[in-house]
């Protein structure tokens, strides 16, 4: 139509043409029609010149398909490393965390030498697993930016303490502008903007022997926003001018870079230059060989709270909900999933059944008829989906809530699916607090009231009464705590390793068990908690309660 329009108007038409040959095959042209006009400025007549590109344009085909079936693979390798990531790290942190306590009960030095090789080259490999599981899920798509309120003195606090003992092994200094910090509370995804940091410094630190490291912002306050500036400066090696271009790309590493010296994977960069995009915002670079590099973020439009965070919001006390008698059922196939559901109900009188797919969860839940199921999604046998549905149909079950946990949501149908079939939904790992205002939807409970103890812990009277049996213990309990708990606080508060510290909880909850000391128990579980989550800061918020703990106990039972 467009030819013929053109080309009527007396105009000269080109485009490329696909006719068919006699023999029922297609070829395509390159094709010019001129027309000539007679004297009243109408086409009389039409010159066309074409030229066969049927080659041109198989070659495009091949070239489009291949593309196409480039991209699809790469889909796939992507979905597949992000699914991958619960079913690679879980074995990881099992050999990691195995190691740390062997390394603890290793009495021989050689075993400790091949023992510690072990835990290094653990931690290593679950370094380079994560950084390809990261890029690997922004690629599929399937990280989210999820804005929490964010307090940026309070962050830049706990990044300083990672890299303390780094510095100062390298005798660099690491110089933080908390003057110039943002003091009002900021809407951010507070994991990923940690993580951005983490990279940059953890970078900077690695590639400068002598020197400095800086971290410092700017910001620029409008009405409900603000335009922040992040930059990452150091007295490194430097990158050279014609290699700067790539430098964020994956798998990238600098030319001539010493890797025995230096290591890693080359997908810092690239994972946070992918990050600041999904925040909306940009990272550029300068650098100089010998004097050192400074990397640029720019993050425009933050929204900005009016109100500070609430402290009470940042560590919840499980110990302060007290669950009245009811019965609660976990279906999971995952043993340490349970038992972390199972560890934060303890608090509670409630009678907790378990069953490992979907199938034992209907016979279960027809024999015993729970007041509230925890569903699991992907199971053996039977899957989270198909069992809800069994339930909800049968005359006995139908009524019992229903509560799916699941580690991901892969699109927003799956979402609607999921809140049709199941009356609560959370995802994990999971945020303790919301676990417990659904849980406070189903089941009667009351709040345990508080007492006079350490003012960041509360503890109610019902799980911290102290038995006549526990009286007699409490003095040699209270010499095991300060003998031998107080100098191994010391030092997981110094270094702030998780897994040392999920040791020191799990070492605190057995001996708190055998004392059956109610107050430690409930400790320890949180510590266990938060470290099975890698929820760091309500781990080392935690932890901090320790000292405050034991002279409380002590002040307690004064004169026992």
């Amino acid at each position: 139509m467009d030819l013929w329009n053109t080309i009527s108007e007396g105009k000269v038409w080109r485009g490329e043409i696909k006719n068919k040959a006699k023999d029922g095959s297609y070829y395509w042209v390159d094709s010019t029609i001129v027309p000539f006009l007679d004297q009243n400025g109408e086409p009389y007549q039409y010159v066309a010149v074409r030229f066969d590109i049927s080659a041109r344009k198989s070659i495009e085909a091949d070239l489009i398909k291949a593309k196409q079936a480039a991209d699809s693979a790469n889909r796939a390798k992507s979905e597949f490393l992000a699914n991958m990531s619960h079913e690679i790290r879980t074995p990881m942190n099992a050999v990691i965390g195995f190691s740390d306590l062997l390394a603890k009960s290793a009495k021989d030095e050689k075993q400790r030498s091949q023992v510690e090789s072990i835990r290094s080259s653990g931690k290593t490999l679950l370094m380079i697993i994560n950084d390809i599981l990261d890029l690997s899920k922004i690629e599929a798509g399937k990280i989210d930016i999820i804005p929490v309120p964010v307090n940026l003195r309070d962050m830049f606090s706990e990044i300083e303490n990672m890299f303390a003992e780094k510095v100062k092994e390298k005798g660099i200094v690491l110089s933080i502008e908390y003057e110039k910090a943002f003091t009002k509370t900021l809407l951010l995804d507070e994991v990923r903007f940690r993580q951005i940091l983490f990279n940059l410094i953890g970078n900077a630190v690695k590639f400068t022997d002598t020197g400095s490291v800086a971290l410092s912002i700017e910001n620029r306050e409008k009405e409900a926003n603000v335009d922040l500036t992040i930059l990452v400066k150091d007295t490194g090696i430097g990158i050279p001018v014609d290699q700067q271009k790539y430098i964020f790309d994956p798998f990238n590493q600098q030319s001539g870079q010493n890797h025995v010296k230096y290591g890693g994977t080359g997908l810092g960069l690239s994972i946070t230059k992918k990050l600041v995009g999904k925040m909306g915002g940009t990272i550029s670079l300068i650098s100089e060989v010998g004097k050192g590099s400074t990397f640029r973020i720019d993050l425009p439009n933050v929204p900005v709270l009016d109100a500070d965070i609430d402290d009470k919001q940042k560590a919840f006390d499980t110990s302060t909900v007290l669950f009245k008698p009811a019965t609660v059922l976990i279906v999971d196939d995952n043993d340490e999933n349970r038992k972390l559901l199972i560890d934060l109900l303890a608090y509670s009188s409630l009678t907790v059944l378990q069953a490992v797919n979907g199938k034992e969860a209907v016979e279960m839940a027809k024999k015993h008829i729970p007041d509230l199921i925890l569903m699991d999604l992907l199971m053996p046998v039977m899957d989270g989906y198909e069992t809800t549905k069994i339930l909800k149909n049968g005359n006995l079950t139908r009524s019992i809530p229903i509560m799916a946990i699941t580690a991901s949501i892969k699109s927003p149908g799956e979402r609607d699916n999921i809140k049709k079939i199941f009356d609560e939904y959370l995802l994990k790992p999971l945020d303790i607090a919301q676990f417990f205002e659904r849980l406070k939807k189903h089941l009667k409970y009351e709040l345990a009231e508080a007492r006079d103890g350490p003012d960041t812990f509360r503890v109610g009277k019902p799980v911290c009464k102290l038995s006549e049996e526990l009286k007699q213990k409490i003095p040699a309990f209270i010499e095991t705590l300060e003998l031998e708990f107080m100098p191994e606080y010391e030092k997981v508060i110094k270094n702030q390793v998780i897994n040392e510290i999920e040791e020191f909880g799990l070492n605190l909850l057995h001996v708190s068990e055998k004392m059956n000391c109610k107050l430690f128990i409930g400790y320890g579980n949180e510590i266990k908690v938060y470290a099975e989550n890698f929820d760091f800061e309500r781990l080392i918020q935690t932890l901090r309660k320790f000292p405050k703990l034991v002279d409380w106990l002590k002040a307690e039972t004064n004169g026992v």
